[in-house]
Formats: structure tokens, C-alpha cells, sequence
């Protein structure tokens, strides 16, 4: 059982569930509400459990999208096999045709193209 795990047992142990507890209402303006909804959603939380994270002092940690993380790391891959053939290009006798260099420069490029879009995209969804 992880760390988080245990706190929750430990704090509900013949306490009854938290639906049978009396709510905590908050009053915020509509911006601050939005506000605080982002930041629960980012975090992958509920809205209550964000609160309740906040409210007792811990920070909750966000969410990545993993769909992201793995477009940014199949592009890594990518580039890293065509450097090796760059690398190859330029120590080995066996010279690669000014066309497969210029295709290859250009699948750089795309490679490097596809990281910043998936970079881009995580760091608009922290937002």
C-alpha cells in the first residue's frame, strides 16, 4: 500500500465515508472557480479532492499526457537512428548520394518539428 494510500485509511478509519460528512462550501467568483477548476483538471483530480489535497497542505502533482510523452519519445528515436546515419555519413568509406543526405537533413527537421509540437502541446495543457 503506497504512502497516500495509508494516510487516507489512517484519516477515514471510523470516521464513515466523506459523502456522509457535512461539505465544506467555498465562495469564489466565477474566474477563481474556473481557476480552480484547471488546476484540479491538470492535476487529474476531482475538484473536491484538489481542495481537500490544497487544503491540507500537500502539493498535488499534475498530469502529463501520456500520449505526448510517447509521440516525444518515438520522435526521439527517430532522430536518434537518423544521426547515426549522419554520423555514418561522414566517418564511414560507404558515402551516402547528396539525395539521401538532403532526404535525410529534411527527416531531421520533420523529427525536430514533431517534438516541438508534442512540447508544445503538453506545456498548453499545464496552462
Amino acid at each position: 500500500m503506497g504512502e497516500f494510500a495509508e494516510i487516507r485509511s489512517r484519516s477515514r478509519k471510523g470516521k464513515g465515508t466523506r459523502r456522509t460528512t457535512a461539505p465544506i462550501n467555498v465562495w469564489c467568483l466565477p474566474a477563481e472557480r474556473e481557476e480552480l477548476e484547471r488546476l484540479a483538471k491538470t492535476a487529474g483530480l476531482s475538484m473536491s479532492a484538489y481542495l481537500r489535497e490544497v487544503g491540507t497542505g500537500n502539493q498535488p502533482r499534475s498530469v502529463v499526457d501520456y500520449d505526448q510523452v510517447a509521440t516525444m519519445a518515438r520522435a526521439n528515436a527517430d532522430l536518434n537512428r537518423l544521426g547515426g546515419l549522419l554520423k555514418m555519413w561522414l566517418t564511414n568509406e560507404e558515402r551516402l548520394t547528396p539525395e539521401q543526405v538532403t532526404q535525410l537533413i529534411r527527416d531531421i527537421a520533420d523529427g525536430k518539428e514533431v517534438l516541438m509540437r508534442a512540447a508544445k502541446k503538453i506545456i498548453r495543457s499545464k496552462r
